[in-house]
């Protein structure tokens, strides 16, 4: 399994949050690696996650994973040369998602 490229460094920023309840909801649920938690984001055709990496990153896969009960039509992502990685979501039933500390520049999992 490859090493996760999201650290501490990161920033991170979403659409939305359900309901606008950041302390229940909120974007720091998505890596704290705790099954019992997650990002909820209000509801919408187009919801997305911009990844913000603190130097030049190496992708060589993204694994998502959606709340039980719900998946995407479509699954969109956008790489751009200044080291963000914006993803947008439309839910997909046949991904997952890992976290884990910052890993080095070889197969590197987002």
């Amino acid at each position: 399994m490859a090493n996760s490229l999201i650290c501490s460094l990161t920033q991170s920023r979403v659409s939305s949050v359900l309901n606008r309840d950041v302390k229940q909801f909120g974007k720091k649920f998505m890596f704290d690696n705790n099954e019992e938690t997650c990002w909820n984001s209000d509801q919408g055709a187009c919801q997305w996650v911009l990844l913000d990496f603190p130097g030049s990153v190496q992708v060589s896969e993204v694994k998502l994973q959606f709340q039980g009960g719900f998946s995407a039509k479509f699954f969109w992502y956008c790489f751009f040369i200044i080291a963000t990685l914006i993803v947008f979501l439309t839910p997909h039933p046949q991904l997952s998602h890992t976290g884990g500390p910052c890993g080095e520049q070889s197969k590197n999992t987002v």
